[in-house]
């Protein structure tokens, strides 16, 4: 009687970003119901989406264009600079329709969940440090003990949509602050819309 090994070898696969998203009305990182997506910013044809870890990170194991990256050992030698990295652009949109949808543009390979930041001179929401903060749609529940104010935003200078009557259209992505009964840094985003929604105790 022979008996025979055969060795099989588990190749590991790298990461090549991974982004954080937090919700300021609950004060909690965001793992559900979310969909984000990457494609190269010049090719925008492919695109890859992000899955969700159980520490709520949002993880890309298959981006398009890190191919050879992905299948490195992910060590401290792999992450040593200097390292080639390409733009790609990011959409995140919400199926449960808490939160209004956004892009943005990040550079990859990033060791590590991503490190977002504000750009310089804009106030946001307080978040962990690296998370990326988002905001309530306009058609969110609100929640138990909380009120809401709610706003359609006009922007007199944008261009008229079809079928509406000028001048202007929806002040569409206006980032909005206020001060409710004295308690500011109450912050909202309008939508594609001009809606917008503060939620707050």
């Amino acid at each position: 009687m022979t008996s025979s090994f055969t060795e099989f070898k588990v190749g590991a696969r790298t990461a090549t970003l991974g982004l954080t998203f937090w919700d300021p009305l609950l004060s909690t990182l965001v793992g559900d119901g979310l969909r984000v997506t990457a494609s190269p910013v010049a090719d925008p044809s492919r695109r890859a989406a992000a899955q969700v870890s159980p520490s709520r990170v949002w993880v890309f194991h298959k981006l398009p264009g890190m191919a050879e990256l992905e299948r490195g050992e992910g060590d401290e030698a792999f992450w040593k600079p200097p390292l080639k990295t390409r733009p790609y652009l990011i959409e995140v949109d919400d199926d449960l329709g808490r939160f209004v949808p956004f892009q943005l543009t990040i550079e990859a390979p990033v060791r590590g969940p991503f490190a977002w930041s504000p750009p310089a001179g804009v106030t946001l929401p307080v978040a962990p440090p690296g998370a990326i903060p988002l905001f309530s749609s306009a058609t969110r529940k609100v929640p138990q003990g909380m009120g809401a104010l709610r706003a359609d935003l006009w922007d007199p200078a944008a261009s008229t949509p079809a079928g509406l009557k000028g001048p202007g259209g929806p002040a569409a992505f206006a980032l909005i602050t206020a001060k409710v009964d004295g308690v500011g840094g109450l912050r909202g985003l309008a939508d594609a819309q001009g809606r917008v929604a503060l939620i707050f105790p």
